[in-house]
C-alpha cells in the first residue's frame, strides 16, 4: 500500500488532508484535489454529482503495473482465443491492449486513492468504467519495472499524451511498466469503517485484550451458540450504568417519599362510593402513580389477609 501525504497544503480544507501536491512527491507518486474542471461525463451533466475531483500521478514502479497489465491481457486472450477459435481478428488486438493497459491503471489508481481515504465515484452505469470515462489521462511515460527510469518509446519520445498514443507510437506492450497522470476523477471519501475506528482509538490493542481477558463480546466477533448470545446479552445488562434507592428514599412525586403500595380490594367495584363513582383517595393513588412512576404496585394479599387470591 502506498500512502501519499501531503506536506506543503496551505489550505485549511480538510478534503486536502493525506494528499500529496504535484510539485513534491514521493517517487513520482502524488494525489491532489481539481483546480478545474473540463471534463464531465455526459451520464452526470443532468444529475446531481457529489463526486471530488482529484488529479493523481502514478509510478509504474511502484505500484507494479507492468506486471498486473500482463496478467490482465493474458487473461484476456484465453477468453478471445476460445471465441475465435480460427484467430483473433486483427483489428482488436490494439483493443485488447488498450484495455489491458487503462483497466491496469484503473486498479493502481484504486489502490492510491484507498490508502488515501478515497475511493472511484463511477456510479452504476456501465459507459463509466470505459476506457478515457474515468478521467483524463496525460504524461505516460514507460519506466523499467526493475530501477523506475524512464525508457523511451520505439519513436524515441519519453512521454505520450494518451495510451492510445503510447500503443500505436510508443510500441507498448503487455508487462511494460509505465508511469502517468489522470486528472478529474471523480471520487468520495471513504466512510471510517468499524474496523478502522476501533484501531484508532486503540492502536496497541491493549484495551481489546482486557475485554477479551474478561470474557466481552467485542464488535466484529461472531456469536456462534446461544451461551455466546446469553452472555452478551448478559454483559450488555451489566455493563449499562445503574443507579437505586430504597423503598424509604425514592422520589414518589410532591413532598412524600417512599412507594406506597395499593390494596388489591382498593381496586375492587365494591371498594367504589355508595353512589357509584371513584373513591377520590384510591384515584389520586393511582393517578399519583401514574403520574410519578408510570406503574402501579398491587399487593395481591391485601396485607397477607388474603393469600389464597394471590396464588
Amino acid at each position: 500500500t502506498t500512502k501519499i501525504l501531503n506536506s506543503n497544503d496551505d489550505d485549511d480544507d480538510e478534503d486536502n488532508s493525506g494528499m500529496f501536491d504535484e510539485t513534491e512527491n514521493m517517487e513520482g507518486n502524488w494525489m491532489k484535489k481539481s483546480t478545474s474542471i473540463d471534463f464531465m461525463p455526459s451520464e452526470m451533466q443532468n444529475s446531481k454529482d457529489d463526486s471530488t475531483y482529484m488529479d493523481v500521478g502514478i509510478n509504474g514502479k511502484t505500484f507494479g503495473i507492468g506486471g498486473l497489465s500482463r496478467r490482465m491481457h493474458e487473461a484476456m486472450m484465453v477468453v478471445a482465443t476460445k471465441q475465435f477459435p480460427s484467430g483473433i481478428p486483427e483489428e482488436l488486438g490494439d483493443v485488447y491492449l488498450l484495455y489491458s493497459m487503462d483497466a491496469s491503471a484503473k486498479e493502481a489508481v484504486k489502490v492510491a486513492m484507498d490508502s488515501n481515504g478515497y475511493a472511484l465515484n463511477l456510479g452504476d452505469d456501465e459507459s463509466m468504467q470505459d476506457e478515457g470515462a474515468w478521467g483524463q489521462i496525460e504524461s505516460v511515460s514507460f519506466v523499467d519495472s526493475e530501477t523506475g527510469d524512464v525508457i523511451k518509446g520505439e519513436d524515441g519520445s519519453t512521454s505520450y499524451e494518451s495510451f492510445t498514443d503510447a500503443i500505436a507510437k510508443g510500441g507498448w506492450e503487455p508487462g511494460d511498466g509505465f508511469s502517468f497522470v489522470v486528472r478529474e476523477i471523480p471520487s468520495r471519501k471513504k466512510a471510517m469503517d468499524l474496523e478502522a475506528l476501533l484501531k484508532a482509538l486503540d492502536p496497541d490493542g491493549t484495551l481489546w485484550d482486557e475485554a477479551k481477558d474478561k470474557g466481552m463480546l467485542l464488535p466484529g466477533d461472531d456469536i456462534g451458540s446461544l451461551k455466546e448470545l446469553a452472555t452478551d446479552c448478559e454483559q450488555r445488562v451489566n455493563s449499562a450504568p445503574r443507579e437505586a434507592n430504597d423503598e424509604f428514599n425514592v422520589y414518589r412525586g410532591g413532598t412524600s417519599m417512599g412507594y406506597n403500595v395499593i390494596q388489591r380490594s382498593s381496586l375492587l367495584k365494591a371498594s367504589r362510593n355508595p353512589d357509584g363513582s371513584e373513591n377520590q383517595k384510591t384515584l389520586l393513588h393511582v393517578m399519583d402513580s401514574l403520574a410519578n412512576h408510570g406503574c402501579i404496585i398491587v399487593d395481591l394479599t391485601d396485607e397477607d389477609k388474603s393469600p389464597e387470591v394471590a396464588e
